[in-house]
């Protein structure tokens, strides 16, 4: 499970997120397919989870899928976005 650190606000703007780290006031934009990933991330229980909820959703190879989800977690975790709790 992924929980977002409290550094992070959150904007919505339409179907994009706009996310301000306050540790060193950067902006960071989510288009509408890299939102419903973040916010997906954040309401299930794992990845694999978050990638059959999005396998629902979207029209896509579960293998390609899980490829681009597994490069998106890494990249919020590197940009501490989130942390990930057991």
């Amino acid at each position: 499970m992924y929980v977002m650190k409290d550094n992070i606000i959150l904007q919505r703007l339409g179907d994009e997120v706009v996310i301000f780290r306050l540790s060193d006031e950067r902006f960071f934009s989510l288009d509408v397919v890299a939102a419903k990933i973040f916010d997906t991330l954040l309401e299930v229980k794992d990845t694999s989870a978050a990638i059959d909820r999005l396998a629902a959703t979207y029209d896509v190879a579960r293998d390609e899928l899980a490829a681009d989800v597994s490069v998106f977690v890494e990249r919020c975790l590197r940009e501490e976005f989130f942390v990930e709790i057991a």
